[in-house]
């Protein structure tokens, strides 16, 4: 059994339960009171910390330093229940607020949920939760590729990117994979970011943006090109049409041509038995194209 589902089945009752607690996770003032058996069972580095002759095994206390309230309140949710939500904590709406307002289409909540699982996936790689690195790689990938949302904020990406490059790459490669995937195809938003360090410096943004100008240019020429090769090839099919249709014709006018000149050969007379002329000529067919030749039924004269 896995630790997520250990952690579903036997603790999501001990959660928010101070009872019995016997180690204290400190971040920026606040403290998550947890208990070891939960933790250290999922977190070889917090095992190891409290085991050690460090500080946090004399005090039961581990300082979490590097990483928001929210993203520490999200890996203990996880620890006692196998998952942790992904829309903000009423303490993150409060700090969102005190931001200055961006226009709507910069305050994507969907690139806000993608930041803050990789955040998470961030945490996990730093406590070594594997289960918990996996699960956020899922919900990254799931946000990304939902149908309903909209395009992200482009510092939320920028922010989403450099957190992701800190993860570890031996363990992390399909977290990266996925986002640095995401990011080249929303290179567009993602220059619009007010901080893009250290990811670009401001000559390498530049160069990147002419170059986006470049392929958008190519992008036009290609539209326009494939465009064209649409026409031609409608053109083409229509003149295909047009010679199969006349292919047709030929053959029943050819076809009409062959039964008068068999009916012509067989007939001597008129069949009108009231007028009974005799046919005094036929036509003669040469060659694999014959050449048609008028002659005299009696003499055999070409006319």
């Amino acid at each position: 059994m896995g630790s997520s589902t250990l952690g579903t089945a036997k603790y999501g009752h001990l959660f928010n339960c101070e009872e019995y607690s016997d180690l204290t996770l400190v971040c920026q003032a606040r403290e998550f009171l947890v208990h070891k058996v939960v933790v250290c069972t999922q977190s070889p580095f917090m095992a190891a910390a409290v085991r050690g002759p460090f500080q946090e095994a004399t005090l039961g206390i581990i300082q979490v330093e590097d990483f928001e309230v929210e993203t520490v309140r999200r890996m203990v949710e996880f620890l006692y229940t196998g998952d942790y939500d992904a829309p903000p904590h009423p303490s993150e709406a409060i700090e969102e607020e005190a931001i200055t307002v961006q226009p709507l289409a910069l305050r994507n909540e969907t690139n806000d949920k993608i930041l803050r699982h990789v955040r998470v996936a961030v945490i996990a790689d730093y406590y070594n939760i594997k289960d918990l690195s996996s699960l956020a790689c899922t919900k990254v990938k799931s946000s990304i590729s939902a149908p309903n949302e909209n395009h992200p904020s482009p510092q939320a990406l920028a922010d989403a990117v450099k957190e992701a490059s800190t993860l570890c790459d031996d363990n992390n490669q399909d977290l990266q994979d996925t986002i640095t995937t995401f990011a080249a195809a929303n290179l567009n938003i993602l220059l619009q970011a007010d901080d893009l360090n250290p990811l670009f410096n401001d000559f390498g943004v530049e160069i990147i943006k002419k170059l986006m100008q470049k392929c958008e240019t190519l992008e036009t020429q290609l539209k326009d090109t494939t465009k064209g090769l649409r026409a031609i090839v409608e053109s083409q099919k229509q003149a295909l049409a047009a010679l199969n249709r006349a292919r047709v014709q030929e053959a029943r006018t050819s076809a009409s041509v062959t039964k008068c000149l068999a009916m012509l050969r067989e007939q001597s007379r008129c069949r009108n038995g009231q007028c009974g002329a005799l046919f005094e000529c036929y036509v003669e067919g040469n060659g694999h194209y014959p050449v048609y030749t008028l002659r005299c039924a009696k003499c055999g004269c070409r006319h």
